[in-house]
């Protein structure tokens, strides 16, 4: 990592984080001693991330070097629970059994505070020292951000060549180890994105059958109400006057359904995150946006136009007579 530092043109920055899954710290101090999910973090990751701080500030140079001052920065979930949102910039809290002083509090939208990992939200980021001279190293897992106009192809032979160069010498265990360039959404989606493409097939499914339906029902609704359209367009109705007005009335029916969906939606979601016995990858991530209530009305829509207007077709040669001549149990007076 220290190599890639200083060697690297490939990427803008990079940060690191220790291993490949949060640890579990003992807190100590402030309350009742308890474990929380917790990530040593190099001063360059949460900048690099976008976190930002919502009060105080994150890791800055000389946080993770060896003898700095402990420093915690903790997420607005944590100190919410722990500290029912307190003042805590400042304050010292002992973690591991060491004193750090909370210096910053990040977001609770922040992607490490949960969308990273399939475990529970990362509650507080201690720094990773780390020191480009010592001879062992440990597992860290390094997060870049590409300069622009540089390909992943291009990162990974760099990373290649590198790795080549450090395995010359007292490294040459490394030339049995490996790099490779991922996007970053990969990694965050590893471990969700094939059950959530199965869930997304299942719903998919689901609405075709009820669009299927609902195209039956509006059919055989048409057939009771053909003489009362055919009638319209007699005296004077056009074609699309008539689609227009069943357009109206099909899409009522199917924004209301809308509204109740997304509305079960938000009320499941919140169930299953409060759920002790739910255990879905990022399930704390998961919320009802803006772009899937935007979703669900432009398929509303979508649903109201192409299945509400095939009852209508019936309707484009129709015969105007037809309303006029009399029908059983109809009787017309002169």
């Amino acid at each position: 990592f220290a190599d890639w530092q200083q060697r690297l043109t490939a990427f803008e920055q990079i940060g690191a984080w220790a291993g490949d899954a949060p640890d579990v710290f003992t807190v100590t101090s402030g309350g009742t001693p308890e474990r929380v999910s917790g990530l040593r973090v190099t001063h360059q990751l949460l900048d690099l991330l976008g976190a930002g701080a919502t009060t105080g500030r994150l890791f800055r140079a000389g946080d993770d070097q060896p003898g700095a001052a402990q420093t915690a920065v903790i997420s607005h979930g944590y100190w919410q629970r722990r500290f029912a949102g307190a003042p805590v910039v400042g304050r010292s809290i002992t973690i591991e059994n060491e004193p750090h002083t909370i210096v910053g509090i990040v977001p609770t939208e922040f992607p490490l505070s949960g969308s990273l990992f399939a475990s529970a939200p990362i509650d507080v980021y201690l720094p990773l020292a780390v020191d480009g001279n010592e001879d062992i190293g440990g597992f860290m897992t390094v997060v870049g951000r590409l300069r622009p106009g540089v390909t992943a192809d291009h990162a990974s032979a760099e990373l290649a060549s590198r790795q080549q160069a450090l395995s010359i010498g007292k490294w040459e265990w490394m030339r049995v180890l490996g790099q490779s360039v991922a996007p970053l959404p990969d990694l965050v989606t590893r471990d969700a994105r094939v059950p959530v493409l199965l869930l997304l097939a299942g719903a998919a499914g689901v609405l075709l059958l009820a669009c299927a339906n609902l195209v039956n029902l509006l059919l055989v609704r048409a057939s009771e109400r053909r003489r009362e359209m055919q009638l319209r367009m007699a005296l004077g109705a056009s074609l699309r006057q008539v689609l227009a007005q069943l357009t109206v009335e099909n899409g009522v029916l199917v924004i209301a359904s809308g509204v109740a969906g997304v509305w079960l939606t938000v009320a499941a979601v919140e169930i299953l995150q409060r759920a002790a016995w739910v255990s879905i990858a990022r399930i704390g991530d998961l919320h009802v946006g803006g772009v899937a209530i935007a979703f669900v009305f432009a398929l509303c829509a979508a649903i109201t136009i192409l299945f509400g207007g095939v009852a209508v077709l019936q309707l484009r040669r129709p015969d105007m007579t037809h309303p006029l001549r009399p029908h059983p149990g109809v009787s017309i007076a002169w």
